[in-house]
C-alpha cells in the first residue's frame, strides 16, 4: 500500500490541491455579494447530468458533455433564430432598400434643382438653400424607406446584441459560480483535453495489477489507483483551450471582415455604392477601426481565459465553433446569390 500512496502521492497531490486554492482565489476576486445570488441557479445547472440521467449512461465526461449540449440548445433556440431575423433585415436593406434609395438619390437633387432653376439663376444663399433641401429630403426618404421595410440597421444591431451579450455573460456568470461552489462536482471530472504523464500511467497500472492479484476488489483497486488531473473547477494548466478559444474568435472577427467586404464588391457591382474605385478594396475607417478593436479582442481573449475555470472554456469554444458554423453557412448562402 506504500507504494500507492507514493504513486498517489506523487502525481496527484498538487492535483488534489488545486481545485480548493482555484475556488478559494476566485471567491476572493471576484466579490461574493453579487455572484452569491447566482448560486441557486448555478447549482441547479451543475446537478444537471444527474437530473437527466446522463452520469447512468458511463460517460467519460458527462459534465463536458452536459455544457456541450446546453450550449447547442440555448444557441439553436435562443440565439440562432435572432441570427436569421438579423439575417433578413439585412437582406431587405441590401436588396429592396438601398436599390430604391439610389433611385432617389438621383432624382430628388434633379427635381429640386430643376425647380430652383425656373426662378432664374440661384444665388449662393439660394444654392445653399437647396442643398439643405435635398440632405432633407434624402433623409426623410430613406426613413420612409427603413420604416416601410422594418430593416433599420441600428435596431437590428441593438436588438441582436441585446439578446447574445447578456446571455453569454449569464451563462458564463452560472458556469463560474457553479465551479467554484463547495462540492461542486466539476471537480470530479478531468478535463478532456489533458492527457496524464506516461511514467504515472504505467506506474499506476502496475499497481492496479498487483492489488487485483492480491485479491482486491476491482472498483477499490481502481479508486486507489486512479491517476488525478486538472479538473473543469481548475485553470486550464496546459494553455490549449485558451488557444483554441482565442483562435476561434479571431477567425470569427475575420469571417465578418470578410463577409462584410464581400457584400461591399456586391453592392459597388450592382452601383449601390458610390465610393471611388481607388477606394473599393478598401474599408471605410469607422470598420477598420472595429475591426482592429475586435481583433484586440479575440487576442486578449487568451490570457483572460487563462484565469478561469475550464468549464468556461468548454462553453467559450462551444459557442465560437456554433458562431463560426453559423457564418459559414450564410457565407455560402451568399455564394449561391
Amino acid at each position: 500500500m506504500l507504494r500507492v500512496a507514493g504513486i498517489r502521492s506523487g502525481c496527484s497531490r498538487s492535483v488534489l490541491l488545486r481545485p480548493a486554492l482555484a475556488r478559494r482565489y476566485n471567491h476572493s476576486s471576484t466579490g461574493g455579494a453579487f455572484f452569491g445570488t447566482l448560486d441557486p441557479l448555478a447549482r441547479y445547472l451543475v446537478q444537471t447530468p444527474e437530473l437527466i440521467g446522463l452520469l447512468n449512461l458511463g460517460l467519460a465526461h458527462p459534465y463536458t458533455y452536459s455544457v456541450v449540449g446546453m450550449t447547442v440548445i440555448l444557441r439553436s433556440l435562443v440565439t440562432l433564430p435572432v441570427a436569421f431575423w438579423q439575417r433578413r433585415r439585412t437582406d431587405r436593406l441590401s436588396n429592396i432598400v438601398l436599390p430604391e434609395f439610389r433611385v432617389w438619390k438621383q432624382q430628388i437633387p434633379a427635381s429640386l434643382w430643376q425647380r430652383a432653376s425656373l426662378q432664374g439663376p440661384p444665388s449662393p444663399e439660394a444654392e445653399q438653400q437647396v442643398q439643405r433641401q435635398i440632405q432633407r429630403s434624402l433623409s426623410q426618404k430613406w426613413k420612409h424607406l427603413i420604416s416601410l421595410y422594418n430593416c433599420s440597421p441600428a435596431k437590428t444591431a441593438f436588438v441582436s446584441m441585446a439578446i447574445h451579450i447578456p446571455l453569454f455573460l449569464m451563462v458564463s456568470w452560472l458556469l463560474r459560480q457553479g465551479a467554484v461552489l463547495d462540492a461542486t462536482p466539476f471537480i470530479n471530472e478531468i478535463i478532456p483535453w489533458w492527457s496524464p504523464d506516461e511514467v504515472f500511467t504505467i506506474q499506476a497500472e502496475n499497481t492496479r495489477q498487483l492489488l487485483l492479484d492480491k485479491g482486491l476488489d476491482p472498483s477499490l483497486a481502481d479508486r486507489l489507483t486512479k491517476l488525478g488531473g486538472p479538473t473543469l473547477a481548475d485553470r486550464d494548466p496546459t494553455f490549449v483551450m485558451p488557444l483554441v478559444c482565442g483562435s476561434l474568435n479571431m477567425i470569427n472577427v475575420e469571417m465578418v471582415n470578410w463577409m462584410r467586404q464581400r457584400q461591399r464588391l456586391h453592392e459597388v457591382d450592382l452601383g449601390l455604392n458610390d465610393s471611388p474605385e481607388s477606394q473599393v478594396h478598401e474599408e471605410p475607417l469607422r470598420a477598420r477601426l472595429m475591426s482592429n478593436l475586435l481583433r484586440m479582442g479575440a487576442i486578449a481573449s487568451i490570457p483572460v481565459a487563462c484565469q478561469v475555470p475550464s468549464v468556461l472554456l468548454v462553453y467559450w469554444s462551444t459557442s465560437s465553433l456554433i458562431t463560426f458554423a453559423q457564418h459559414v453557412y450564410f457565407a455560402r448562402e451568399d455564394a449561391k446569390n
